[in-house]
């Protein structure tokens, strides 16, 4: 597996950005056809499998739903919100960090 490293200065801090260049490691990837999937990545990314799960739960168990996501509730995230929330994250990172 090869990694290729680059780094930047952004106001005199130092990031170094990893990037893989085999899919293996990666949700979506698929052992049995060895092909990998961008949808399912992509849902890993802004969070829907976490969304997902959050609406399943919050129809089969409420109290548990309240429990394990007691400050996404406090904050009043929704399960449909979910994605809203992680790309004005990524937002945030790329412009103000």
């Amino acid at each position: 597996m090869h990694i290729l490293i680059f780094y930047f200065s952004k106001r005199n801090k130092i990031t170094l950005v990893y990037f893989f260049s085999s899919t293996r490691r990666f949700p979506g990837h698929s052992r049995e056809g060895k092909k990998f999937d961008a949808d399912v990545h992509r849902q890993h990314i802004f969070g829907l499998h976490v969304a997902k799960y959050m609406t399943s739960l919050k129809e089969e168990n409420p109290d548990l739903y309240a429990k394990q996501f007691s400050r996404f509730v406090r904050a009043g995230v929704e399960p449909s919100s979910v994605e809203f929330y992680y790309e004005n994250l990524f937002h945030f990172l790329l412009v103000c960090v």
